[in-house]
Protein backbone atom coordinates (compact mmCIF):
# COMPACT_ATOMS: atom_id res chain seq x y z
CA UNK A 1 0.00 0.00 0.00
CA UNK A 2 1.19 3.35 -0.73
CA UNK A 3 2.39 6.25 1.67
CA UNK A 4 0.31 9.29 1.71
CA UNK A 5 2.63 11.97 1.59
CA UNK A 6 1.72 15.60 1.19
CA UNK A 7 4.28 16.30 -1.62
CA UNK A 8 3.40 16.94 -4.65
CA UNK A 9 6.48 15.79 -6.59
CA UNK A 10 5.86 12.43 -4.42
CA UNK A 11 2.35 11.80 -5.84
CA UNK A 12 4.16 12.10 -8.91
CA UNK A 13 6.73 9.81 -8.55
CA UNK A 14 3.91 7.21 -7.02
CA UNK A 15 1.94 7.74 -9.93
CA UNK A 16 4.85 6.89 -12.74
CA UNK A 17 5.90 3.79 -10.33
CA UNK A 18 2.56 2.35 -10.43
CA UNK A 19 2.72 3.08 -14.02
CA UNK A 20 5.90 0.76 -14.17
CA UNK A 21 4.12 -1.98 -12.39
CA UNK A 22 1.91 -2.11 -15.01
CA UNK A 23 4.72 -2.33 -17.69
CA UNK A 24 5.75 -5.37 -15.73
CA UNK A 25 9.35 -3.67 -14.42
CA UNK A 26 9.80 -4.14 -10.36
CA UNK A 27 9.34 -0.99 -8.68
CA UNK A 28 8.35 -0.70 -5.07
CA UNK A 29 6.33 2.82 -5.01
CA UNK A 30 7.03 3.40 -1.19
CA UNK A 31 10.45 2.99 -1.58
CA UNK A 32 11.01 4.93 -4.60
CA UNK A 33 8.86 7.73 -3.09
CA UNK A 34 10.63 7.79 0.16
CA UNK A 35 14.57 7.00 -0.48
CA UNK A 36 14.16 9.63 -3.80
CA UNK A 37 13.60 12.62 -1.34
CA UNK A 38 15.76 11.71 1.09
CA UNK A 39 18.79 11.02 -1.37
CA UNK A 40 17.97 14.32 -3.05
CA UNK A 41 17.94 16.26 0.20
CA UNK A 42 21.70 14.43 1.27
CA UNK A 43 22.86 14.85 -2.06
CA UNK A 44 22.84 18.87 -1.68
CA UNK A 45 24.29 18.91 1.54
CA UNK A 46 27.59 16.69 0.62
CA UNK A 47 27.89 19.36 -2.56
CA UNK A 48 27.19 22.62 -0.66
CA UNK A 49 29.71 21.12 2.49
CA UNK A 50 32.47 20.17 -0.79
CA UNK A 51 32.55 23.63 -2.01
CA UNK A 52 32.59 25.54 1.38
CA UNK A 53 35.80 22.92 1.85
CA UNK A 54 37.57 23.70 -1.43
CA UNK A 55 36.76 27.38 -1.08
CA UNK A 56 40.08 29.27 -1.52
CA UNK A 57 40.81 31.39 2.05
CA UNK A 58 42.12 34.67 -0.11
CA UNK A 59 38.81 34.99 -1.30
CA UNK A 60 36.97 35.93 2.25
CA UNK A 61 35.89 38.66 3.52
CA UNK A 62 38.91 40.75 5.25
CA UNK A 63 36.45 41.24 7.94
CA UNK A 64 36.62 37.62 8.77
CA UNK A 65 32.59 37.59 9.39
CA UNK A 66 30.97 34.16 9.89
CA UNK A 67 29.24 33.10 6.30
CA UNK A 68 25.60 32.56 6.64
CA UNK A 69 24.27 29.25 6.27
CA UNK A 70 23.23 28.25 2.91
CA UNK A 71 19.98 28.97 1.64
CA UNK A 72 17.61 25.65 2.30
CA UNK A 73 16.75 23.98 -1.41
CA UNK A 74 13.73 21.58 -2.10
CA UNK A 75 15.28 19.57 -4.87
CA UNK A 76 12.74 18.63 -7.66
CA UNK A 77 12.96 15.19 -8.52
CA UNK A 78 12.90 14.96 -12.45
CA UNK A 79 10.40 12.94 -14.23
CA UNK A 80 11.67 10.66 -17.45
CA UNK A 81 9.79 11.29 -20.92
CA UNK A 82 8.55 7.47 -20.33
CA UNK A 83 7.27 8.45 -16.78
CA UNK A 84 5.67 11.81 -17.82
CA UNK A 85 3.74 10.21 -20.72
CA UNK A 86 2.06 7.44 -17.85
CA UNK A 87 1.94 9.87 -16.03
CA UNK A 88 -0.65 11.61 -17.95
CA UNK A 89 -2.60 8.88 -18.87
CA UNK A 90 -6.38 8.77 -17.66
CA UNK A 91 -7.00 5.73 -14.91
CA UNK A 92 -9.22 2.82 -16.64
CA UNK A 93 -12.65 2.79 -15.33
CA UNK A 94 -13.77 0.04 -13.36
CA UNK A 95 -16.12 -2.74 -14.52
CA UNK A 96 -19.11 -0.63 -12.26
CA UNK A 97 -18.32 2.72 -14.26
CA UNK A 98 -18.04 1.24 -17.26
CA UNK A 99 -21.83 -0.90 -16.52
CA UNK A 100 -23.31 2.54 -15.65
CA UNK A 101 -22.11 3.93 -18.83
CA UNK A 102 -23.76 1.66 -21.28
CA UNK A 103 -26.43 1.76 -19.20
CA UNK A 104 -27.32 5.51 -19.58
CA UNK A 105 -25.74 5.07 -23.40
CA UNK A 106 -28.80 2.55 -23.75
CA UNK A 107 -31.03 4.70 -21.90
CA UNK A 108 -30.96 7.01 -24.88
CA UNK A 109 -31.20 4.13 -27.83
CA UNK A 110 -34.06 1.74 -25.89
CA UNK A 111 -37.12 3.93 -25.13
CA UNK A 112 -38.97 0.48 -24.95
CA UNK A 113 -36.51 -1.14 -21.97
CA UNK A 114 -38.09 -0.28 -18.70
CA UNK A 115 -35.31 -1.68 -17.00
CA UNK A 116 -33.32 0.86 -18.16
CA UNK A 117 -35.61 3.78 -18.69
CA UNK A 118 -35.75 3.41 -14.86
CA UNK A 119 -32.00 3.66 -14.46
CA UNK A 120 -31.76 6.25 -11.88
CA UNK A 121 -28.12 7.86 -11.61
CA UNK A 122 -28.16 9.12 -8.28
CA UNK A 123 -30.48 6.36 -6.76
CA UNK A 124 -27.03 4.16 -7.73
CA UNK A 125 -24.86 6.87 -6.39
CA UNK A 126 -27.16 6.20 -2.76
CA UNK A 127 -26.47 2.89 -2.69
CA UNK A 128 -23.55 1.51 -0.14
CA UNK A 129 -20.62 0.45 -2.60
CA UNK A 130 -20.85 -3.23 -1.41
CA UNK A 131 -24.73 -2.94 -2.91
CA UNK A 132 -23.25 -1.61 -6.36
CA UNK A 133 -21.84 -4.26 -8.35
CA UNK A 134 -24.72 -6.93 -7.10
CA UNK A 135 -27.64 -4.46 -8.37
CA UNK A 136 -26.06 -3.75 -11.72
CA UNK A 137 -25.64 -7.31 -12.06
CA UNK A 138 -29.97 -7.25 -12.67
CA UNK A 139 -29.10 -5.42 -15.70
CA UNK A 140 -27.20 -8.26 -17.34
CA UNK A 141 -29.48 -9.11 -19.96
CA UNK A 142 -30.08 -5.89 -21.18
CA UNK A 143 -26.20 -5.33 -21.04
CA UNK A 144 -25.74 -7.96 -23.56
CA UNK A 145 -30.03 -7.98 -25.30
CA UNK A 146 -31.17 -3.97 -24.93
CA UNK A 147 -33.92 -5.16 -27.24
CA UNK A 148 -35.84 -7.24 -23.89
CA UNK A 149 -39.05 -5.35 -23.00
CA UNK A 150 -38.50 -5.56 -19.17
CA UNK A 151 -35.06 -5.37 -19.32
CA UNK A 152 -33.51 -7.13 -16.00
CA UNK A 153 -33.60 -10.59 -13.98
CA UNK A 154 -33.56 -11.05 -9.90
CA UNK A 155 -31.80 -14.13 -8.92
CA UNK A 156 -31.78 -13.35 -5.30
CA UNK A 157 -35.45 -12.88 -3.80
CA UNK A 158 -34.35 -10.12 -1.36
CA UNK A 159 -32.76 -8.01 -4.04
CA UNK A 160 -36.49 -6.86 -4.01
CA UNK A 161 -36.47 -5.63 -0.80
CA UNK A 162 -32.93 -4.54 -1.30
CA UNK A 163 -33.59 -2.54 -4.61
CA UNK A 164 -36.96 -1.66 -4.31
CA UNK A 165 -36.07 1.86 -4.58
CA UNK A 166 -35.35 0.63 -8.29
CA UNK A 167 -37.98 -2.17 -8.84
CA UNK A 168 -41.05 -0.58 -7.58
CA UNK A 169 -41.03 1.98 -10.26
CA UNK A 170 -39.79 -0.96 -13.19
CA UNK A 171 -42.95 -3.03 -11.67
CA UNK A 172 -45.10 0.21 -11.73
CA UNK A 173 -44.51 0.82 -15.09
CA UNK A 174 -44.93 -2.76 -16.42
CA UNK A 175 -48.04 -3.53 -14.81
CA UNK A 176 -49.79 -0.17 -14.94
CA UNK A 177 -50.06 0.00 -11.20
CA UNK A 178 -49.76 2.20 -8.65
CA UNK A 179 -48.35 0.20 -6.00
CA UNK A 180 -48.65 3.06 -3.21
CA UNK A 181 -52.68 2.50 -3.88
CA UNK A 182 -53.25 -0.43 -4.98
CA UNK A 183 -50.88 -3.70 -4.39
CA UNK A 184 -50.80 -7.49 -4.67
CA UNK A 185 -54.37 -9.04 -3.64
CA UNK A 186 -55.24 -12.93 -4.14
CA UNK A 187 -58.09 -14.46 -4.44
CA UNK A 188 -59.39 -17.86 -6.55
CA UNK A 189 -62.76 -17.55 -6.21
CA UNK A 190 -65.00 -16.28 -9.38
CA UNK A 191 -67.95 -15.58 -7.34
CA UNK A 192 -68.35 -11.85 -7.24
CA UNK A 193 -66.00 -10.89 -10.09
CA UNK A 194 -66.93 -8.12 -12.63
CA UNK A 195 -67.42 -10.13 -15.66
CA UNK A 196 -68.48 -13.38 -14.13
CA UNK A 197 -72.05 -15.12 -15.49
CA UNK A 198 -74.26 -15.35 -12.65
CA UNK A 199 -73.49 -19.59 -12.90
CA UNK A 200 -70.03 -18.60 -12.84
CA UNK A 201 -69.45 -20.74 -16.08
CA UNK A 202 -66.55 -19.35 -17.98
CA UNK A 203 -67.72 -21.62 -20.97
CA UNK A 204 -66.76 -19.76 -24.41
CA UNK A 205 -69.28 -21.64 -26.67
CA UNK A 206 -71.97 -18.99 -25.03
CA UNK A 207 -69.72 -16.70 -27.21
CA UNK A 208 -70.38 -18.93 -30.30
CA UNK A 209 -66.48 -19.33 -30.08
CA UNK A 210 -65.35 -22.98 -31.00
CA UNK A 211 -62.87 -25.45 -28.71
CA UNK A 212 -59.29 -23.93 -28.72
CA UNK A 213 -55.91 -24.66 -26.49
CA UNK A 214 -56.06 -22.42 -23.28
CA UNK A 215 -53.87 -22.69 -21.16
CA UNK A 216 -53.11 -21.52 -17.42
CA UNK A 217 -49.69 -21.04 -15.95
CA UNK A 218 -48.22 -20.36 -12.59
CA UNK A 219 -44.71 -19.77 -11.19
CA UNK A 220 -43.27 -20.22 -7.74
CA UNK A 221 -40.36 -19.79 -5.72
CA UNK A 222 -39.86 -21.25 -2.92
CA UNK A 223 -38.63 -19.14 0.25
CA UNK A 224 -37.07 -21.45 2.86
CA UNK A 225 -37.09 -24.55 5.04
CA UNK A 226 -35.12 -26.92 7.42
CA UNK A 227 -33.51 -28.90 3.84
CA UNK A 228 -31.66 -25.74 2.86
CA UNK A 229 -32.08 -22.05 1.61
CA UNK A 230 -33.83 -20.74 -1.22
CA UNK A 231 -33.42 -17.56 -1.32
CA UNK A 232 -31.82 -17.92 -4.26
CA UNK A 233 -33.53 -18.34 -7.37
CA UNK A 234 -32.47 -19.79 -10.24
CA UNK A 235 -30.45 -17.10 -11.53
CA UNK A 236 -27.89 -17.79 -8.69
CA UNK A 237 -28.56 -21.17 -7.58
CA UNK A 238 -25.55 -23.15 -6.84
CA UNK A 239 -25.66 -26.83 -8.78
CA UNK A 240 -25.81 -28.27 -5.46
CA UNK A 241 -28.79 -26.75 -4.45
CA UNK A 242 -30.57 -27.34 -8.23
CA UNK A 243 -30.19 -31.41 -7.03
CA UNK A 244 -31.45 -31.00 -3.63
CA UNK A 245 -34.39 -29.07 -4.77
CA UNK A 246 -35.27 -31.44 -7.22
CA UNK A 247 -34.84 -34.76 -4.28
CA UNK A 248 -36.77 -32.44 -2.33
CA UNK A 249 -39.57 -32.10 -4.73
CA UNK A 250 -39.99 -36.26 -5.19
CA UNK A 251 -42.15 -36.40 -2.41
CA UNK A 252 -44.31 -33.98 -4.26
CA UNK A 253 -44.94 -35.40 -7.34
CA UNK A 254 -44.90 -39.32 -5.52
CA UNK A 255 -48.10 -37.95 -4.20
CA UNK A 256 -49.32 -36.51 -7.41
CA UNK A 257 -48.94 -40.05 -9.42
CA UNK A 258 -50.97 -41.63 -6.31
CA UNK A 259 -53.88 -39.54 -7.12
CA UNK A 260 -55.75 -41.26 -9.15
CA UNK A 261 -56.94 -37.72 -11.05
CA UNK A 262 -53.49 -37.06 -11.95
CA UNK A 263 -51.31 -40.07 -12.22
CA UNK A 264 -48.71 -40.18 -14.68
CA UNK A 265 -44.57 -39.44 -14.03
CA UNK A 266 -41.91 -37.82 -13.48
CA UNK A 267 -38.77 -37.16 -15.74
CA UNK A 268 -35.63 -36.29 -15.04
CA UNK A 269 -32.87 -34.25 -17.13
CA UNK A 270 -29.96 -34.68 -14.24
CA UNK A 271 -27.39 -37.49 -14.97
CA UNK A 272 -27.70 -40.51 -12.31
CA UNK A 273 -31.82 -39.56 -11.62
CA UNK A 274 -33.66 -42.59 -11.06
CA UNK A 275 -36.12 -40.81 -13.51
CA UNK A 276 -33.07 -39.52 -16.25
CA UNK A 277 -34.58 -39.72 -19.48
CA UNK A 278 -32.13 -39.54 -22.86
CA UNK A 279 -31.59 -36.73 -25.18
CA UNK A 280 -34.17 -38.53 -27.63
CA UNK A 281 -36.88 -38.83 -25.11
CA UNK A 282 -36.28 -35.26 -24.40
CA UNK A 283 -36.29 -33.86 -27.69
CA UNK A 284 -39.72 -35.46 -28.10
CA UNK A 285 -41.07 -34.09 -25.13
CA UNK A 286 -39.98 -30.96 -26.03
CA UNK A 287 -41.22 -31.23 -29.76
CA UNK A 288 -44.63 -31.83 -28.29
CA UNK A 289 -44.89 -28.66 -25.93
CA UNK A 290 -44.01 -31.12 -22.62
CA UNK A 291 -41.05 -30.10 -21.61
CA UNK A 292 -39.10 -26.91 -21.72
CA UNK A 293 -36.24 -26.18 -24.29
CA UNK A 294 -32.62 -26.19 -23.50
CA UNK A 295 -32.08 -23.01 -21.40
CA UNK A 296 -28.60 -22.65 -22.24
CA UNK A 297 -30.01 -22.11 -26.18
CA UNK A 298 -32.19 -18.79 -24.52
CA UNK A 299 -29.52 -15.76 -24.60
CA UNK A 300 -31.56 -14.05 -22.18
CA UNK A 301 -31.66 -16.55 -20.08
CA UNK A 302 -28.25 -17.57 -19.92
CA UNK A 303 -26.84 -14.13 -19.61
CA UNK A 304 -28.96 -13.91 -16.27
CA UNK A 305 -27.15 -17.12 -15.13
CA UNK A 306 -30.85 -19.31 -15.07
CA UNK A 307 -29.23 -21.91 -17.93
CA UNK A 308 -26.21 -22.65 -15.39
CA UNK A 309 -25.62 -26.17 -14.61
CA UNK A 310 -27.76 -27.32 -16.96
CA UNK A 311 -28.92 -30.23 -17.19
CA UNK A 312 -28.61 -30.52 -13.32
CA UNK A 313 -31.94 -30.30 -10.91
CA UNK A 314 -34.14 -29.69 -14.22
CA UNK A 315 -37.06 -32.11 -14.82
CA UNK A 316 -40.92 -32.18 -15.34
CA UNK A 317 -44.07 -34.18 -14.11
CA UNK A 318 -46.71 -35.05 -16.44
CA UNK A 319 -50.12 -36.29 -15.73
CA UNK A 320 -51.55 -39.41 -17.53
CA UNK A 321 -53.84 -37.19 -19.50
CA UNK A 322 -50.52 -34.97 -20.54
CA UNK A 323 -53.01 -31.52 -19.45
CA UNK A 324 -51.01 -31.04 -15.89
CA UNK A 325 -47.53 -30.38 -16.17
CA UNK A 326 -45.01 -29.29 -13.93
CA UNK A 327 -41.74 -27.82 -14.65
CA UNK A 328 -38.90 -27.82 -12.25
CA UNK A 329 -36.04 -25.51 -12.73
CA UNK A 330 -36.71 -23.58 -15.84
CA UNK A 331 -36.98 -19.66 -15.30
CA UNK A 332 -38.43 -20.20 -11.66
CA UNK A 333 -38.26 -22.59 -9.40
CA UNK A 334 -41.80 -24.13 -10.29
CA UNK A 335 -44.25 -23.59 -13.20
CA UNK A 336 -47.76 -25.10 -12.54
CA UNK A 337 -48.88 -25.45 -16.21
CA UNK A 338 -52.81 -27.03 -17.30
CA UNK A 339 -53.55 -26.87 -20.88
CA UNK A 340 -56.03 -28.29 -22.86
CA UNK A 341 -58.10 -27.86 -25.86
CA UNK A 342 -62.03 -27.02 -25.10
CA UNK A 343 -64.36 -24.34 -24.72
CA UNK A 344 -64.54 -24.26 -20.62
CA UNK A 345 -62.01 -21.36 -18.50
CA UNK A 346 -62.84 -23.04 -15.53
CA UNK A 347 -61.64 -26.45 -16.32
CA UNK A 348 -57.87 -25.25 -16.70
CA UNK A 349 -58.24 -22.86 -13.77
CA UNK A 350 -59.24 -25.00 -11.12
CA UNK A 351 -57.25 -27.64 -12.18
CA UNK A 352 -53.53 -25.84 -11.31
CA UNK A 353 -54.78 -24.77 -8.25
CA UNK A 354 -55.48 -27.91 -7.15
CA UNK A 355 -52.04 -28.84 -8.14
CA UNK A 356 -50.36 -25.82 -6.19
CA UNK A 357 -52.44 -26.38 -2.84
CA UNK A 358 -50.40 -30.12 -1.22
CA UNK A 359 -47.16 -28.23 -2.53
CA UNK A 360 -46.15 -26.42 0.58
CA UNK A 361 -47.37 -28.98 2.95
CA UNK A 362 -45.82 -31.65 1.45
CA UNK A 363 -42.22 -30.15 1.80
CA UNK A 364 -42.67 -27.99 4.92
CA UNK A 365 -41.74 -24.56 2.68
CA UNK A 366 -43.64 -21.61 1.89
CA UNK A 367 -44.09 -20.06 -1.52
CA UNK A 368 -41.62 -16.71 -1.28
CA UNK A 369 -43.78 -13.34 -0.75
CA UNK A 370 -43.07 -9.93 -0.40
CA UNK A 371 -46.17 -8.78 0.42
CA UNK A 372 -44.65 -5.79 3.04
CA UNK A 373 -44.16 -4.07 -0.49
CA UNK A 374 -47.13 -5.02 -2.06
CA UNK A 375 -45.28 -7.49 -4.71
CA UNK A 376 -47.11 -10.57 -3.88
CA UNK A 377 -44.98 -13.55 -5.34
CA UNK A 378 -41.77 -12.95 -6.42
CA UNK A 379 -40.29 -14.66 -9.28
CA UNK A 380 -36.99 -14.13 -11.48
CA UNK A 381 -38.82 -12.06 -14.24
CA UNK A 382 -40.15 -8.86 -13.00
CA UNK A 383 -43.08 -9.31 -15.46
CA UNK A 384 -44.58 -12.13 -13.35
CA UNK A 385 -44.38 -10.51 -9.90
CA UNK A 386 -47.64 -10.66 -8.04
CA UNK A 387 -50.02 -13.19 -9.07
CA UNK A 388 -47.40 -15.00 -11.09
CA UNK A 389 -50.05 -16.33 -13.40
CA UNK A 390 -50.55 -15.65 -17.00
CA UNK A 391 -54.30 -17.19 -18.77
CA UNK A 392 -53.72 -17.81 -22.36
CA UNK A 393 -55.02 -19.05 -25.71
CA UNK A 394 -53.50 -20.00 -28.85
CA UNK A 395 -54.90 -18.30 -31.86
CA UNK A 396 -53.40 -18.67 -35.52
CA UNK A 397 -53.05 -15.35 -37.15
CA UNK A 398 -51.92 -15.50 -40.83
CA UNK A 399 -52.34 -12.07 -41.71
CA UNK A 400 -50.88 -10.52 -38.75
CA UNK A 401 -47.90 -12.80 -38.83
CA UNK A 402 -47.26 -12.83 -42.78
CA UNK A 403 -43.92 -11.64 -42.35
CA UNK A 404 -42.82 -14.77 -39.85
CA UNK A 405 -43.15 -12.78 -36.91
CA UNK A 406 -45.63 -11.67 -34.35
CA UNK A 407 -44.64 -8.11 -34.27
CA UNK A 408 -47.77 -6.25 -35.46
CA UNK A 409 -49.96 -8.75 -33.20
CA UNK A 410 -47.49 -7.48 -30.59
CA UNK A 411 -48.26 -3.84 -31.28
CA UNK A 412 -51.76 -4.36 -31.80
CA UNK A 413 -51.93 -6.50 -27.80
CA UNK A 414 -49.92 -3.71 -26.16
CA UNK A 415 -52.19 -0.95 -25.93
CA UNK A 416 -55.24 -3.45 -24.34
CA UNK A 417 -53.23 -5.12 -22.10
CA UNK A 418 -52.40 -8.20 -23.60
CA UNK A 419 -48.95 -9.67 -24.54
CA UNK A 420 -48.24 -11.74 -27.13
CA UNK A 421 -45.47 -14.72 -27.07
CA UNK A 422 -44.45 -17.70 -28.90
CA UNK A 423 -45.99 -21.64 -28.84
CA UNK A 424 -43.95 -22.27 -25.76
CA UNK A 425 -43.79 -18.65 -23.84
CA UNK A 426 -41.29 -15.64 -23.83
CA UNK A 427 -38.60 -16.10 -26.73
CA UNK A 428 -39.77 -18.62 -29.03
CA UNK A 429 -40.99 -18.96 -32.40
CA UNK A 430 -44.44 -18.71 -33.99
CA UNK A 431 -46.29 -21.45 -35.26
CA UNK A 432 -45.80 -22.53 -39.00
CA UNK A 433 -49.51 -21.47 -39.41
CA UNK A 434 -49.21 -17.77 -37.44
CA UNK A 435 -50.40 -19.50 -34.56
CA UNK A 436 -49.28 -17.53 -31.11
CA UNK A 437 -49.99 -17.61 -27.23
CA UNK A 438 -52.22 -14.35 -26.58
CA UNK A 439 -52.14 -14.03 -22.45
CA UNK A 440 -52.91 -11.17 -19.66
CA UNK A 441 -49.47 -8.98 -19.08
CA UNK A 442 -50.51 -7.50 -16.19
CA UNK A 443 -49.97 -9.93 -12.90
CA UNK A 444 -49.63 -7.32 -10.25
CA UNK A 445 -52.63 -5.14 -8.87
CA UNK A 446 -54.95 -8.26 -10.00
CA UNK A 447 -56.39 -11.15 -8.74
CA UNK A 448 -55.89 -14.98 -10.19
CA UNK A 449 -59.95 -14.82 -10.80
CA UNK A 450 -59.57 -11.09 -12.65
CA UNK A 451 -57.34 -13.25 -14.75
CA UNK A 452 -59.42 -15.87 -15.90
CA UNK A 453 -62.20 -13.56 -16.24
CA UNK A 454 -60.44 -11.16 -18.18
CA UNK A 455 -59.83 -13.32 -21.21
CA UNK A 456 -64.13 -13.98 -21.46
CA UNK A 457 -65.69 -11.07 -20.64
CA UNK A 458 -66.23 -8.64 -23.05
CA UNK A 459 -68.41 -9.84 -26.01
CA UNK A 460 -66.18 -10.03 -29.25
CA UNK A 461 -68.79 -7.47 -31.63
CA UNK A 462 -68.22 -4.97 -28.69
CA UNK A 463 -64.36 -4.95 -28.47
CA UNK A 464 -64.30 -5.20 -32.62
CA UNK A 465 -66.41 -2.16 -32.63
CA UNK A 466 -64.85 0.05 -29.95
CA UNK A 467 -61.18 -0.75 -30.20
CA UNK A 468 -60.07 -1.32 -33.79
CA UNK A 469 -61.01 0.62 -37.47
CA UNK A 470 -63.37 -1.71 -39.41
CA UNK A 471 -61.17 -1.78 -42.29
CA UNK A 472 -58.16 -2.61 -40.31
CA UNK A 473 -60.12 -5.09 -37.97
CA UNK A 474 -61.37 -6.66 -41.21
CA UNK A 475 -57.86 -7.64 -42.43
CA UNK A 476 -56.91 -9.40 -38.94
CA UNK A 477 -58.21 -12.91 -40.26
CA UNK A 478 -60.27 -15.43 -37.56
CA UNK A 479 -62.77 -15.46 -34.88
CA UNK A 480 -60.18 -15.93 -32.27
CA UNK A 481 -58.35 -12.15 -32.58
CA UNK A 482 -61.44 -10.37 -32.56
CA UNK A 483 -62.51 -12.28 -29.17
CA UNK A 484 -58.91 -12.12 -27.58
CA UNK A 485 -58.44 -8.44 -28.32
Amino acid sequence: MLWHVNYPHIIRIQQAALKYVSLGRTVKPTETAVSSVRDGRMQAARKDAAQEQTRSPHSASKTKTRAPPPAKTTVEPQLSDDESELSDVKPQLSEDDTKVAKILALKAEWPDNIAVQCFDKTYYDSLKNMYKSDFLNLFNSSLEYPDSVMGCYVGFKPDYNTYSGFLKPVLERYHKVDLSVKGRTSNWVLSGVEGVPEDGILDLAKLGLPEMSMCVRVCRNFFSYSAGTYDDMPGRMSKQQRIDMEQDMGKVFETLIADEKCGGKYVSLTPGHPNFIDDGRYEELVNTNIMFKDSTADPYLKSTGISADWPHGRGCYISADKELIIWLGEEDHLRFICKQKRTMLNAVFDRVKSAMDPVEGLIGVKFSEMNCRGFGYVTSCPTNVGAGMRASVQLSLPNLTADGTDAKARDIAKPLGLSVRGLDSEHTSIGADGTVEISNSACLGITEAEIITSLYAERPDNIAVQRFDKSYHDSLGGVGLRWAL
